[in-house]
């Protein structure tokens, strides 16, 4: 399999499944779906959708889910990038935090708040 992307669309295997509102910043292939990291700076400084700029869609390019609002979200701490943790998904937020989610469902496994748990806050 073959995951590239080329500014808002998502290719797979050389066709492109999806395109979005944003530009596509990482996308990782898991399992039974892709996770995607849209542009943090192309949404408004203020908007609460700016902290939930990960989605994920399935190998036709179907929607599956958006990361959810979390209580800890502020508006300016979005995710900078994605990575594999095991059979989950890693996002790390821009102020070092990072949630843990199950890529096929979205579900949060580890909250930003949690992630802080025995570390340092400076």
């Amino acid at each position: 399999m073959r995951l590239s992307f080329e500014k808002k669309n998502l290719i797979l295997n050389n066709k492109k499944i999806s395109s979005f509102d944003e530009t596509i910043e990482d996308a990782i292939s898991f399992e039974k779906s892709i996770v995607v990291l849209l542009n943090r700076d192309e949404y408004n400084k203020n908007d609460v959708m700016r902290s939930r700029n990960v989605v994920s869609v399935d190998f036709d390019g179907s929607f599956l889910w958006r990361i959810p609002a979390l209580k800890s979200d502020m508006p300016n701490s979005s995710y900078v990038s994605v990575t594999k943790e095991g059979r989950n998904a890693k996002l790390v937020k821009f102020d070092g935090t990072f949630t843990v989610v199950d890529p096929g469902t979205g579900e949060v496994l580890l909250t930003p708040l949690e992630s802080m748990k025995g570390r340092r806050l400076w």
